[in-house]
């Protein structure tokens, strides 16, 4: 994350089908409320308590009750839940006795969202805490991550002082400043009148949170820890960056090739510059990386410091061992610039603006912050010296992204013993992994064609992780077409194996019409686990259905052919809830969908 003063510290994983994983973050007697994942603030100057007090839009002492793990079911999205007992109000319009701030990220069971730098507490401590309200829901949360929350302490006279302390990888002393001197600094800024929600209605009962390690290092720090198998590509909101010429799509692919110049196995691949914005907490399964601007989802405030988060999507392990590391597996990632003044200062400078994205998209690849000073991805940005023209990496970067990825290897080798069987409804392709992949992680990528040629266009390009998969066939789809399976690793696109024709073939029918809309459809969220279940409708060869959070929408599962079950089963994070879509198919056609709100 970019914070003018701040960072974010660990974020998110997920996985390809909706899942996320992550690990929060707990050290003796203290709960690290940010997790080994991937979200991060990119650089920032330390703000001063009297610039906090001005971004805050409540400002409090108290003592931490408890910390619990929680799903936010209107972003899909695991925050934690801190409750404060309200000692003093020093800025804001706060009456509640007990409040509850919500910090984005978390672990429910083996799902979480992770962020980097984000304030840590203590159950029992007694804090001075400077807080926004978050945008989209008016939520409250630390100002700038670990900035915002200060310890109450006594002095050697007895005096009440506050005392800030800087994440380890940030260096710098701690400063103090004594309990009356936060009082009329808050005092002395405008009470901005905002919408506040002291308590949010989706929270969790009070309880302590999970412990798990911290896997922070000195100098080149990894986050998660965790690295791409894939050569990911980094698609860029349409319009670019505002105030910026060109938009920064310059900037952007400057940085892409900074990480990509330094010799090592990890590789972006430049992607579309037209994309829709993209939420942090949207998971969006694609293996891309998307950058967004403008903070299109309201997460952080448009009057505080933070400039930009950034992170990565990962499963738990599956991302091999180098270096005496094992890794979890990256899967996608994302970049979002905020819009608020202080952000626009940096982000409408091109250099800094490069800089930033650059820092961001070190985050992506699984590099937290550095304790280097002259490392790009050290945890701060002095805004004169990318004033004129980015400072590029440090030679401490360059270090931590071979440490992750390693030197340049070659790409693998072709899959062998390729085979695709198809029918009306669906098409199974199966193969074998290449004799020798170089002692790097596979995937795989299949691209589908039609006719029984290499020039025909492309249908489809799906990814996988075995070495086989079955994909259905939409309605009224007949015709030669071919597919051809790719071997990927860290280093990119392997060989690919020779190509398999195949037909789909009209076939006879005993239809003469799609037939009728399924009846019956039922289904609930039970733990962890959704099941919907309809009648069977007679005529029907096989069912299909798509998933969203909106009615109609396909964000959370794309069209799916289940064959003749009339219902299926997921696992999926605590607190789902969404939209799921079902048609009856047969070689005549597609019914009209029914839809069932699944909760």
């Amino acid at each position: 994350m970019i914070d003018t003063g701040a960072e974010v510290r660990r974020t998110v994983l997920a996985d390809s089908r909706s899942r996320v994983v992550a690990a929060l973050t707990v050290g003796t007697a203290f709960l690290f409320l940010f997790l080994p994942g991937a979200a991060q603030a990119a650089n920032g100057p330390r703000w001063s308590s009297s610039e906090l007090a001005a971004f805050a839009d409540v400002v409090i002492t108290g003592r931490i009750v408890s910390a619990a793990p929680g799903w936010d079911p209107q972003v899909n999205a695991i925050y934690t839940y801190v409750t404060v007992d309200v000692t003093e109000v020093l800025k804001g319009d706060i009456r509640e006795g007990r409040i509850i701030i919500k910090q984005l990220g978390g672990v429910l069971g083996d799902v979480g969202l992770s962020i980097s730098d984000q304030a840590t507490f203590s159950i029992g401590e007694t804090v001075l805490l400077y807080l926004e309200a978050r945008p989209r829901d008016g939520t409250l949360y630390t100002t700038a991550l670990w900035q915002g929350k200060w310890a109450v302490r006594q002095d050697a006279r007895g005096q009440p002082i506050a005392v800030s302390e800087p994440p380890h990888r940030h260096g710098g002393a701690d400063e103090r400043q004594l309990l009356r001197a936060a009082r009329q600094s808050a005092a002395a800024v405008r009470d901005r009148r905002v919408a506040v929600q002291a308590r949010p209605a989706e929270a969790p009962a009070e309880a302590t949170a999970d412990a798990t390690v911290d896997r922070a290092s000195g100098q080149f720090a990894l986050l998660g820890p965790f690295r791409y198998l894939h050569s990911p590509a980094v698609d860029v909101q349409a319009g670019g960056q505002p105030g910026i010429p060109g938009g920064g799509f310059s900037e952007v692919l400057s940085g892409i090739n900074r990480w990509n110049a330094v010799g090592s196995a990890f590789r972006f691949t430049p992607g579309h510059g037209s994309g829709p914005p993209r939420c942090a907490t949207q998971r969006l399964n694609s293996g891309r990386v998307t950058i967004s601007f403008m903070d299109p989802c309201g997460e952080m405030s448009n009057t505080g410091g933070t400039l930009a988060i950034g992170g990565s999507y990962y499963f738990a392990g599956g991302g091999g061992t180098l270096n005496g590391q094992t890794f979890d597996r990256a899967v996608e990632g994302f970049v979002i610039n905020n819009d608020s003044a202080i952000a626009l200062e940096f982000l409408t400078t091109p250099g800094c603006f490069e800089d930033i994205q650059t820092h961001e998209l070190g985050h992506v690849l699984g590099l937290n912050h550095s304790s280097d000073v002259t490392a790009l991805m050290f945890g701060t940005i002095n805004r004169t010296s990318c004033m004129n023209a980015p400072r590029g990496l440090g030679s401490d970067d360059v270090q931590g992204l071979f440490f992750i990825y390693g030197g340049a290897v070659a790409t693998p080798s072709a899959p062998k013993n390729v085979r695709v069987v198809s029918d009306l409804t669906s098409v199974t392709v199966t193969w074998s992994a290449p004799a020798n992949s170089g002692g790097q992680p596979l995937t795989y990528r299949v691209d589908f064609r039609a006719g029984h040629d290499n020039a025909g266009p492309l249908v489809a390009s799906l990814g996988a992780d075995a070495t086989g998969f079955t994909v259905g066939v939409p309605p009224g789809v007949i015709g030669a077409f071919n597919a051809v399976v790719t071997s990927m690793n860290a280093a990119g696109a392997g060989a690919s194996a020779p190509r398999v024709d195949f037909t789909i073939a009209s076939g006879q029918t005993s239809c003469t019409t799609a037939p009728p809309a399924v009846q019956g459809i039922s289904g609930a969220v039970t733990g962890q686990w959704a099941q919907v279940q309809w009648n069977g409708i007679a005529g029907a060869t096989s069912y299909q259905l798509h998933v969203g959070s909106a009615q109609g929408g396909a964000d959370i599962l794309g069209l799916t052919d289940l064959g003749p079950q009339p219902g299926a089963g997921a696992a999926v994070p605590p607190g789902f809830a969404a939209w799921v879509r079902v048609y009856a198919v047969n070689p005549c056609g597609r019914s009209q969908p029914v839809d069932f709100f699944l909760r």
